[in-house]
């Protein structure tokens, strides 16, 4: 979703379950690495200008001190879920309060972000966060999502229209959705994706259990779609079928859409509901090529390194889906190759 063409790579295991797999198994391997759960990091420990370790609270509000040998790597996410910082910082979106949910998790909330900016970190784009037209109407969260790729299906508003080119970017598509009414869509597509209906989506949810859940509807009709889903049956048969005329031709449609693969004409047909979600928050802490913080005055914090959606700078304004992967992997090895190395 966001990419101009085809470039993702599906991993086999579901969000992202693997690379914690692969983390967890290589922690339980060894002896000197503790990990504290339920403990809340609350500030850095700064001797003679140099970040020597951290102060956290456990679960009863206890008293962490934890120094560190080498370094301290930060890697304590962004602040999607801050609503308060959203705000602060927003320079994109209309409105970002508390009715705009998130897709983050409940501990995306900035806090490491606002530690390092106490000892003097410089922040770097803060202003760019990133919006998907794809949250769950109740919940913000991309569970229920019932798209298994965007060759093959559509958005259409409440009034059964489709609105924009469904390839675009990702600030283009939730742009045009906040226009349309209600700022609520929903995703069309058939049984080319799901067979059977026992196939899951990205969250390991089978079309079946999300139809009997109510949280996706299914018709055999396109017609009978539109009655599940309460919108008008003639403008949906139109989509439809205005859609399916550039997928056989493969030419460019009204909106400036290029990406097809198959048409929407095999029942039974699903439709789930999609709206505007705060995703990613591309802004966060400066560092260098060796993940070292940088400090409002161009300097070297010595002893604190960065990595992850805590960093700024890295995806610009648009951060395009699948690369924060890449911009964790590779630059938390190199925060903790650096630290490791410090004298």
């Amino acid at each position: 979703l966001g990419g101009m063409w085809p470039r993702a790579h599906k991993p086999v295991e579901p969000v992202g379950t693997g690379f914690f797999n692969a983390y967890q198994n290589y922690v339980d391997s060894n002896e000197n690495i503790d990990l504290y759960l339920e403990t809340t990091a609350k500030e850095f420990i700064v001797e003679d200008g140099k970040v020597v370790g951290v102060i956290a609270e456990g679960k009863t509000g206890n008293k962490i001190t934890l120094y560190a040998n080498k370094g301290v790597v930060l890697a304590t996410g962004g602040f999607g879920k801050n609503v308060e910082m959203r705000q602060e910082y927003n320079t994109l979106w209309a409105n970002l309060d508390e009715s705009i949910k998130s897709t983050n998790h409940a501990g995306a909330t900035g806090d490491g972000i606002i530690m390092a900016e106490a000892i003097g970190a410089e922040l770097v784009q803060m202003g760019n966060i990133q919006l998907l037209p794809m949250g769950d109407p109740e919940t913000g969260s991309l569970s229920g999502n019932i798209e298994m790729g965007v060759e093959n299906r559509i958005f259409v508003n409440d009034e059964g229209n489709r609105f924009v080119d469904e390839g675009a970017r990702r600030d283009v598509m939730t742009n045009a959705l906040f226009d349309q009414p209600n700022a609520h869509m929903w995703v069309i597509l058939d049984s080319h994706d799901y067979p059977t209906g026992d196939e899951v989506n990205n969250f390991n949810e089978s079309i079946n259990q999300l139809v009997a859940d109510g949280r996706a509807f299914k018709g055999e009709t396109l017609e009978e779609l539109a009655e599940q889903i309460g919108v008008n049956p003639e403008n949906l048969v139109k989509a439809v079928e205005g859609f399916n005329a550039h997928v056989a031709d493969k030419s460019a449609d009204e909106f400036g859409r290029t990406l097809y693969q198959d048409p929407i004409n095999q029942g039974p047909y699903y439709a789930g509901a999609r709206v505007p979600t705060v995703h990613h928050t591309m802004g966060g802490v400066k560092i260098n090529t060796d993940a070292q913080v940088i400090n409002t005055a161009g300097e070297i914090i010595p002893g604190l390194y960065a990595a992850g959606e805590v960093v700024g700078g890295i995806h610009g304004a648009n951060r395009l889906g699948g690369n924060a992967l890449t911009d964790t992997v590779v630059f938390g090895r190199i925060a903790g190759s650096s630290a490791a190395a410090a004298k």
